[in-house]
């Protein structure tokens, strides 16, 4: 069977399907070259099986702490973590995936354990009531988020109540916690989860050969069938078909229409429509709602989104079926971000959306637009280039339910065929009366009466308008001429050759154009020979860094840009080639990446728009100040952990203006004044050029000219070039804590959050593999005794960091509803205290699987194009053009012993360490703003204004200058 699995061009990978026990298809995928192995199973039972709210996402939780096997709790996170590795889940409306990987030699002992999660899970009662709270925290953290609060108080309102879609479907504490919870569970457990092998789909990819896969998964998933096997009734025996509709019951009869009226958490107008529709998940060979998306969701000349934007009505639209694709039903959505004057003038929206539907319906299913929809697909499908292994397999598990053995790798990209009359049949479900229409806005604030009984919601039901609504279902579409089917799309690739690449490093670019003004680096594909580009362009001067004005306007001038880009840039997207133009923290970065065909042409496009214009238009300004200012006000209502990140940088960056900066800037700026700064921003850059993929150096030396004669002019005119500055970074004092404490910016948000960072300054390679190494060693044990067991709160983290291009430190982060900061930072503090000992106790074989682990690593092979890009791209924006600094790394790894660990851990990081130079940053919600007091201890170091403290501490010096060398390339050879 593996032969009849189609595969794309370039996908060296052996696959095979069969099945276990005569009910569970298993994707088998070899790849002798991998660096990680991985798996994933996903369950066809989620949310919609719930006999508790939150049940589902509960087990999900429960499955891998501990079983008959293993019953440590975390001895399967253990041996990932060991050998390089994690693990993760989630929980679907009718969906439960689990995943992992794995450094590729130790797939076995992983997938033992993957499987006895699905064999024998304990779920225990000590467990049990600490899970709970970690989906109480998982809730705390998503309950401020309005993606999360929009998609409660939709399904509790467009489905009648006795429908599991209406119902709660994350949980928390209050709709899980009772007395007998765990008989619940086991109920569950044993209801669904053993109700057929049938609804189970495995991926395993490792480097083993085919043969040696299947046996592994016969060794250690044969006692799972066996299980089924020995337990089927007449029940169980259904088709899976018919068990998944006695499973999922169909909505008899939707609540609709409606209209909402809704207080977001954020400063952001909008304007939902969901409409119901028939199951789609069967129809993945003519894919009939992607035909409508790309319609409705088309951002080209003639489209609904260009007609509201001319109207200075909206600023974003979004149009899918995603979000809730079922066994019985699907419901297609669309989402629309609306300006003030959009907000103003709803009923003008909702006559131009209805306007677009009736063009849609009287136009009828277009061939054309499905057959460049199928040759877009055909090509992606054609040359997809390989993904992270655990994302691979996670989706490939999903597909696997619902795509036939030889699709499973294709389903999701390729057409098959064209049923016009399921098109017309979706099309025809978009109409008033099968709508539920939800305006939100910070403006309805105090004008409504309901909330939402799980995430507080504020929201009214509106009695529906007669008049508009006859309206939106009488509109014609010529009501407003403007509208129009998209063009035929002229950025469509169709020379896919491959270049003869040249005998350049397979591991770095050189540098083949240097001056004042510009440095071009180039690296053909010598790798993974795609007919693909990725072009990197960064306009770069210190002038961003002069004052916050500055770099305010160059940030609405890039957006500006990008506005008037929109129409030609979204074609080349829906053609396989993508762009992004944005401010960045030193100028502007143009980041083209895709099919190389044409690449050059969409460059020229941009860099035209990016110099061409000499006035904003009015509207234009306003709409995109406006977006701005959203977009720094919704940061208040982000995640807390944001926040106390975003503060310890305030802290430690010599030049970072705050989000209330920012905002104050905003109010005061003018259009002539974005102007003036693009001007003086345009003659003052220098330009960094990364071009890597299918193109010779020769093209990407006219390309970079070309681009510089527009943007310069002048080319010998070097003399108006800026030399670039360094980011600066505050060198914290030894032996000291420094304590940056302050309310959360949301009020509502129960969290807290507590970010840690111990400072170790530039640092040498081979203290650079110690802090790798120390931070890989605290990883899992951390995460399980300050997530798992204390229960701190749901996002437990530690990293290294990087502050500015070289200044390395250790990070953790926690982010709780239950506990205070002073609380949380104590724990913090007390692991790290007993944690010399675990490394101190630490056996010879663990410490050693943990060295090979983080060498593999280091020396993992980059997957695709884009990710050795963004290797690349790293180096040369820290002007360290080492570009084999993590295979130097890996070396010094590869001799690490516990004494060295241990002098470096004693050295920055144990309680009395000499050159411990701590940050923390505490972000108090409400309800604990009772401990935030200010320190009595003569050795912390209160932070109020981090500009005053800033101004008080001394700088890290700057990394010296690192020369380049030009590389005379043979154009003909590359």
């Amino acid at each position: 069977m593996a032969d009849k699995t189609e595969k794309p061009l370039n996908d060296d990978r052996e696959y095979r399907h069969f099945v276990l026990g005569d009910e569970l298809d298993v994707l088998l995928i070899s790849d002798p070259e991998t660096d990680k192995a991985s798996a994933a199973c996903d369950v066809y039972i989620g949310q919609l099986c719930d006999t508790v709210p939150g049940l589902a996402h509960y087990l999900e939780h429960m499955l891998f702490i501990g079983t008959r096997k293993y019953p440590n709790e975390n001895a399967y996170d253990q041996y990932l973590s060991t050998n390089g590795g994690s693990s993760n889940a989630f929980t679907d409306l009718e969906h439960t995936c689990y995943y992992f990987d794995v450094q590729a030699d130790c797939l076995e002992g992983a997938f033992d354990r993957f499987a006895q999660c699905f064999i024998g899970p304990l779920f225990t009662q000590s467990a049990m009531e600490r899970e709970v709270q970690a989906v109480d925290s998982e809730f705390a953290k998503n309950n401020q988020q309005d993606s999360w609060r929009m998609n409660q108080l939709s399904k509790s309102n467009i489905a009648p109540s006795d429908h599991p879609f209406a119902a709660f479907g994350s949980g928390n504490k209050d709709s899980l916690w009772e007395d007998n919870i765990r008989d619940k569970l086991l109920e569950f457990y044993k209801q669904y989860y053993l109700k057929s092998l049938g609804l189970y789909k495995l991926v395993v990819l490792g480097k083993e050969s085919l043969d040696e896969l299947e046996q592994m998964v016969h060794r250690y998933f044969d006692e799972l069938a066996t299980s089924f096997d020995t337990q089927k009734t007449e029940n169980t025996k259904l088709s899976r078909d018919k068990m998944l509709e006695e499973i999922y019951k169909p909505v008899q009869k939707w609540e609709l229409p409606k209209q909402l009226s809704v207080v977001p958490v954020a400063q952001v107008h909008a304007i939902e429509l969901q409409f119901p529709m028939r199951p789609t998940n069967g129809m993945y060979g003519h894919k009939p709602t992607r035909y409508l998306s790309h319609l409705i969701g088309h951002e080209g000349k003639g489209s609904l989104l260009s007609c509201l934007k001319a109207k200075h009505f909206a600023q974003e639209l979004y149009a899918d079926d995603s979000s809730a694709n079922c066994t019985s039903f699907s419901i297609f959505t669309i989402r629309l971000e609306l300006t003030e004057v959009g907000l103003a003038n709803i009923k003008e929206v909702m006559a131009i959306i209805f306007a677009y539907i009736d063009l849609l319906r009287k136009s009828g299913p277009q061939k054309w637009v499905q057959d460049e929809l199928k040759t877009v697909g055909d090509l992606q499908f054609k040359f997809l280039s390989k993904r992270n292994p655990m994302d691979y397999v996670c989706s490939l598990a999903g597909w696997m339910q619902h795509y036939d053995p030889e699709h499973y790798l294709s389903g999701a990209y390729t057409i098959f065929d064209w049923k016009p009359d399921v098109v017309e049949e979706c099309v025809n479900s978009l109409n008033p009366d099968n709508m539920l229409m939800m305006v939100s806005s910070p403006t309805l604030e105090g004008s409504t009466s309901s909330k939402c009984p799980w995430f507080g919601t504020n929201y009214e039901t509106v009695e529906l308008n007669k008049e508009l609504w006859d309206k939106l279902k009488s509109v014609q579409h010529s009501e407003f001429p403007e509208l129009t089917l998209p063009e035929v799309n002229d950025m469509i690739a169709t020379d896919f050759g491959i270049l003869d690449s040249n005998d350049l490093p397979k591991d770095r670019p050189v540098c083949i154009l240097q001056s004042d003004a510009a440095q071009l680096w180039y690296k053909p594909d010598n790798v993974f020979d795609m007919p693909k580009v990725n072009m990197i362009f960064q306009f770069s001067s210190p002038q961003c860094s002069s004052s916050t004005e500055f770099g305010i306007a160059l940030n609405l001038y890039s957006q500006i840009v990008q506005e008037r880009c929109n129409e030609f840039m979204y074609l080349a997207s829906m053609a396989g080639l993508y762009s992004d133009l944005y401010a960045a923290q030193s100028g502007l970065e143009l980041h083209v990446s895709g099919y190389n065909h044409k690449a050059h042409i969409l460059v020229q496009r941009v860099i035209d728009q990016l110099v061409g214009f000499t006035e904003i238009e009015p509207d234009v300004f306003s709409r995109i100040l406006a977006k701005l200012k959203q977009q720094y006000e919704s940061f208040l209502v982000s995640q807390p952990y944001q926040h106390a990140m975003n503060g310890g940088d305030l802290c430690l960056e010599h030049v970072k203006a705050s989000v209330f900066e920012k905002l104050a800037t905003l109010s005061k700026i003018a259009s002539a004044e974005v102007l003036e700064t693009a001007r003086s921003f345009v003659k003052h850059c220098k330009v960094a050029v990364l071009v890597h993929g299918n193109v010779t150096a020769a093209h990407a030396k006219e390309m970079t000219t070309n681009v510089m004669k527009k943007v310069k002019g002048d080319l010998t005119d070097e003399a108006a070039v800026i030399p670039n500055t360094e980011r600066r970074v505050v060198a914290l004092p030894a032996e000291t804590t420094c304590v940056y404490k302050f309310a959360g910016y949301n009020e509502a948000d129960t969290n807290s959050c507590v970010q840690i960072l111990f400072q170790m300054g530039p640092l040498q390679l081979d203290d650079n593999a110690s802090l790798a190494f120390l931070q890989h060693l605290i990883r899992e044990p951390a995460f399980n005794q300050l997530r798992t067991e204390e229960q701190l709160g749901y996002i437990v983290h530690s990293s290294v960091k990087t502050s500015g291009d070289n200044i390395k430190g250790l990070l953790f982060l926690i982010q709780s509803d239950a506990f205070d900061p002073p609380h949380v930072e104590s724990r913090i503090e007390h692991f790290l205290s007993n944690f010399r000992e675990r490394i101190v106790a630490m056996k010879s074989e663990e410490f050693q699987n943990n060295v090979d682990a983080m060498v593999s690593s280091f020396l993992e092979k980059n997957k695709n194009l884009g990710e050795e890009s963004s290797r690349y791209w790293n180096v040369i924006q820290n002007q360290t053009f080492h570009f084999t600094r993590l295979q130097d790394i890996a070396e010094y790894v590869k001799t690490m012993t516990k004494q060295r660990i241990l002098m470096f851990f004693d050295k920055y990081v144990a309680v009395n360490a000499p050159h411990r130079r701590k940050l923390c940053v505490q972000v108090y919600a409400k309800q604990h703003q009772e401990s935030l007091k200010k320190s009595e201890d003569a050795n912390i170091i209160e932070i109020e204004s981090p500009a005053d403290f800033k101004r008080e501490m001394g700088l890290y010096p700057l990394p010296k200058t690192v020369s380049v060398d030009v590389v005379e390339v043979d154009a003909q050879t590359s």
